[in-house]
């Protein structure tokens, strides 16, 4: 390039030996192109070739506004040729195609060589490849729209507080689950949501996350809705740290559980139920057991009535009406009558 021409309004510097400035020129990973003012194109440097498929033989002589296609998005196009028509630097993300149809994405920048009177004589065009950053902008906005509808599920209330425990962000979810709107929830903490005798057991948690000595919590807590009643709800706090360890803001997933919850007290009344009426079949068994009232008893043979007004004998009935079990024996005085009388005589 003649040392009298300038690139924008910075001079270029005398080249000593051309042919070192071209290989390392040719090293690099930007593709240069250089035009004249009607951007025909006269030299080709850098990554160009292979950038975009074309030799250099190929590429001189033919011009870079007409013979090479460029796609821009939404009004980049527009306001980059109104730049070029200016006469000013241009800069913008597009989409170029090579030789072999492939597109490929660009940073590309056009800056325009100036002589003595400030007159544009030419064009310097270096495309960066920026595949791999239009790539990851187009992860990142996928995974921005993965979280964004995690973050809009409409079972999870889903909420973002700050480290002094304001609320920065929460979906329609969580709103609907307490009764507030977002405006409404930016103005308080989560403490003053939260039911007063559930606040200590989840400060000591909120304290350990924010000294570092743990990265997550869960726990089962009420919530005091804008009307006043109270809900259950399963309450997952994670945070996100910067890269000194400090914590950036905390993440909750809240579930209301009120009904589940619901459901665990009306089993324990139950089971509580069941315990006493069996402790009432028990004691009832046992009186079934046990004789009580007026027994008619025969006062010659002793025998007993029972119900179905039979005559039994006394051991049979109490037998059978209680859980007593006999052994005959005999006592001293039928044993006088009985045995050692009758023997006597």
């Amino acid at each position: 390039m003649p040392p009298h021409l300038t690139s924008g309004s910075a001079v270029m510097p005398p080249v000593a030996d051309p042919r070192l400035l071209a290989t390392v020129l040719d090293h690099l990973t930007d593709a240069i192109i250089v035009t004249d003012a009607q951007l025909r194109i006269t030299a080709v440097m850098g990554a160009a070739e292979r950038m975009y498929g074309w030799s250099r033989a190929e590429m001189v002589g033919r011009y870079l506004s007409g013979d090479f296609t460029l796609q821009f998005p939404d009004h980049d196009g527009a306001m980059f040729a109104a730049q070029i028509a200016a006469g000013g630097r241009a800069r913008a993300n597009a989409r170029a195609v090579r030789k072999d149809g492939v597109w490929v994405d660009v940073d590309i920048q056009m800056t325009p060589l100036l002589d003595d009177a400030g007159v544009v004589t030419g064009w310097v065009s270096v495309a960066r490849d920026a595949s791999p950053m239009v790539t990851a902008a187009r992860q990142l906005r996928i995974r921005e729209a993965q979280l964004r509808g995690y973050f809009d599920s409409p079972g999870v209330g889903v909420v973002i507080v700050a480290p002094d425990a304001t609320y920065e962000d929460a979906n329609e979810a969580f709103c609907a689950m307490l009764g507030y709107t977002r405006a409404e929830l930016a103005s308080r903490t989560w403490r003053q949501l939260t039911y007063v005798d559930d606040l200590e057991p989840e400060q000591a948690l909120l304290d350990q996350l924010l000294a570092g000595t743990r990265d997550s919590f869960q726990v089962d807590k009420r919530y005091e809705r804008k009307d006043g009643r109270l809900i259950w709800a399963l309450t997952s706090v994670s945070c996100v740290r910067l890269p000194d360890g400090a914590v950036e803001h905390l993440v909750g997933i809240v579930i209301d559980i009120s009904a589940r919850r619901q459901a665990d007290e009306q089993l324990r009344s139950a089971l509580y139920d069941n315990e006493l009426l069996v402790v009432e079949l028990r004691q009832a068994l046992h009186r079934v057991k046990t004789l009580t009232g007026l027994l008619p008893i025969c006062m010659h043979c002793k025998r007993i009535r029972d119900d179905e007004g039979y005559w039994a004998r006394i051991e049979e009935y109490i037998s059978a009406h209680t859980d007593a079990l006999f052994s005959h024996g005999i006592c001293p005085e039928c044993l006088n009558v009985h045995y050692l009388q009758r023997r006597q005589k």
